[in-house]
């Protein structure tokens, strides 16, 4: 199972219980893949927390587009999306703006 899974007010709000569950779930042969609308630019604090977790090249920077369509365009799949504002998992700048475009 592919677990998507929110940076910011998600991932932080108790980085401690993820730091702790993530692998529990990594053991059971799930991946977790980090998924957050912040760009390239602000990955430092992702990849120095979670980042180290689920690994650097499962970490995504959608830069405010729909995750479930950045993902899909990366050729990833999301079984499951944990996220405290899902409207973004379907819904960014390339359905706003881009005409379904997505700029990987």
């Amino acid at each position: 199972m592919n677990i998507g899974l929110d940076f910011d007010h998600t991932y932080t709000r108790d980085p401690a219980m993820w730091d702790m569950l993530i692998p529990l779930i990594q053991a059971h042969g799930h991946i977790v893949y980090c998924v957050t609308g912040r760009t390239h630019d602000e990955s430092h604090n992702v990849l120095v927390t979670l980042g180290k977790i689920v690994g650097e090249d499962h970490c995504y920077f959608t830069s405010k587009q729909s995750k479930d369509n950045y993902m899909l365009a990366n050729g990833i799949q999301i079984d499951v999306w944990i996220d405290d504002n899902p409207v973004l998992i379907n819904s960014g700048l390339d359905t706003e703006l881009n005409d379904g475009k997505i700029y990987l």
